[in-house]
């Protein structure tokens, strides 16, 4: 479920011309990366044969390898090898080739920014928490490695794809249990292309979700879409194509994909899953943004309601479903059925982050919109300035979040009077978004607009 932060096109300040932009916030909801491809089968030897063809030649190699550098800005992916005959005593017969050949091409095709190694001193790893332990050794943010069949399937003669993510902090993946591991089942008949589906799903989910946490939401769409490409009913898939679409400002495209995938889950797990609530969500926040309020209505109270029963009343998905709501209410101008909802996701998201995250800085950010626009600037301005430092420090200083809210800052200053403390936040708001998000995107046309009331407002004064 995705936590939408405070976004109004609607007049909420003294001048009728001028507009509040608020943040579209990281991702809350989690994905669950697993792919279901049909399965074709083969003896051992026959996967042999098939890999041993598709590699070809054999590539240059060392016994030990060094770790990524602490420094490298890159995604970090780490590749071990793995022997599908289970000999692991030989490199001849070694998955981790072909593995290692595809990441290349994909860098190489797209302009990736990742870093590849391919540590050839290791062979088959005992399970996921010796991939898990080498990656952190070798610091790694994804480690990628072929295990044998009986680990993957119900059935025989079958290898599987598996990784482990590491860098799970910074994407908004669910870890699977307590571990943080993954699996991926994935087809080895390489000679028609199945293995390497399966890494560009994994490679490409991966770096679209970490796009899409640095709000590098264009980056986002296109990583995405090759995702979408290669799995295009499934609905987590749908839902955050959606997602990117929604966030980079692209309504029209990014609507019915959200109903697509609401359909499915609706059909697949039945009305009242909490999946179709996260979808629920999403779909009323595109349809609030866009002004067609009667319709989000409906849609986030059986979002909150879903919740709420699959939750309990004090969980984090359930504070993100009363934000929304709230930001629905206050836009219909009912302030006081707004607040308690605003208050209640506050205090609800502050016991499960912690007062220091980002998605309390948005339920900050909210609260203090809230109380601006009805006049209470002493006490919106310190929870706007809260909500920026959190960002700040949390997200980084050139974040899309971060420009919202030295957007929201600047209108209350600006509001107050006090022009010359607003330029700069506007100024340096409109920098972030024009370089983030694009020239064109709702958010930073709005901003755009504010700083050029704000220059007339001041230019009126010296006359």
């Amino acid at each position: 479920m995705h936590c939408f932060g405070r976004t109004s096109l609607k007049n909420r300040c003294k001048n009728p011309a001028k507009f509040l932009v608020c943040k579209t916030h990281r991702l809350q909801a989690f994905i669950l990366l697993l792919v279901t491809m049909p399965a074709i089968y083969g003896s051992y030897r026959t996967i042999y044969k098939d890999i041993r063809s598709y590699t070809g030649a054999t590539l240059s190699q060392t016994s030990t390898i060094e770790p990524f550098p602490k420094d490298d800005q890159s995604f970090k992916i780490l590749i071990l090898p793995f022997d599908p005959l289970a000999d692991c005593s030989t490199q001849e017969n070694d998955m981790g080739k072909t593995i290692y050949r595809r990441l290349v091409e994909l860098k190489e095709q797209d302009s990736l920014n990742i870093s590849v190694r391919y540590d050839t001193n290791r062979f088959c790893p005992v399970g996921f928490e010796e991939g898990k332990s080498l990656g952190k050794e070798l610091n790694a943010d994804l480690v990628l490695w072929g295990e044998m069949y009986e680990s993957c399937r119900t059935d025989s003669l079958e290898a599987c794809l598996r990784y482990v993510l590491l860098k799970g902090e910074n994407i908004p993946i669910e870890p699977r249990g307590k571990t943080g591991i993954r699996s991926v089942p994935s087809m080895t008949d390489i000679s028609q292309g199945f293995l390497q589906r399966d890494i560009d799903y994994v490679v490409y989910w991966t770096l679209g979700s970490e796009a899409y946490a640095q709000g590098r939401y264009r980056t986002a769409v296109a990583r995405f879409e090759r995702v979408f490409n290669l799995s295009p009913d499934d609905p987590q898939i749908l839902n955050w194509c959606g997602l990117s679409l929604h966030a980079a400002g692209n309504y029209t495209a990014a609507e019915p994909l959200y109903r697509r995938a609401m359909k499915i889950r609706e059909t697949l797990l039945g009305n009242d899953h909490p999946d179709v609530a996260k979808t629920l969500n999403n779909l009323a926040a595109l349809l609030f943004y866009q002004g067609n309020h009667n319709a989000a209505e409906p849609l986030y109270r059986r979002a909150l309601k879903i919740d709420e029963v699959a939750y309990g009343k004090n969980h984090a998905t359930v504070a993100c479903g009363l934000s929304n709501l709230a930001q629905l209410l206050q836009d219909q101008g009912n302030y006081t059925g707004a607040e308690p909802l605003y208050r209640r996701a506050l205090k609800i998201d502050e016991v499960a982050y912690g007062k220091n995250h980002p998605t309390v800085a948005t339920a900050l950010n909210n609260l203090a919109e809230l109380l601006w626009v009805q006049g209470n600037y002493t006490r919106a301005e310190p929870l706007y300035r809260r909500a920026l430092k959190i960002g700040e420090a949390q997200l980084g200083k050139d974040h899309p979040d971060v420009a919202t809210f030295l957007n929201n800052l600047a209108l209350l200053l600006d509001d107050r009077g006090k022009y010359t403390d607003a330029e700069p936040l506007y100024r340096r708001a409109l920098k972030i978004r024009e370089a983030k998000l694009g020239k064109d995107h709702p958010h930073t046309k709005l901003t755009r607009k504010n700083l050029a009331l704000l220059l007339n407002e001041m230019a009126s004064k010296q006359d």
